[in-house]
């Protein structure tokens, strides 16, 4: 994985986490698995 897809990837997940927690925004995100990032895994809920 390259340093920019690492990056990225970093902010879309932590950009969904503040918007569920803080803004009460849901993220499917969050919820399971993303076929945009492959790379990731949930581990718990």
């Amino acid at each position: 994985m390259t340093g920019l897809r690492s990056i990225e990837i970093t902010r879309r997940y932590t950009l969904a986490m503040f918007d569920r927690h803080l803004r009460h925004i849901p993220q499917h995100l969050l919820g399971s698995a993303s076929s945009c990032y492959p790379e990731v895994a949930i581990v718990a809920q």
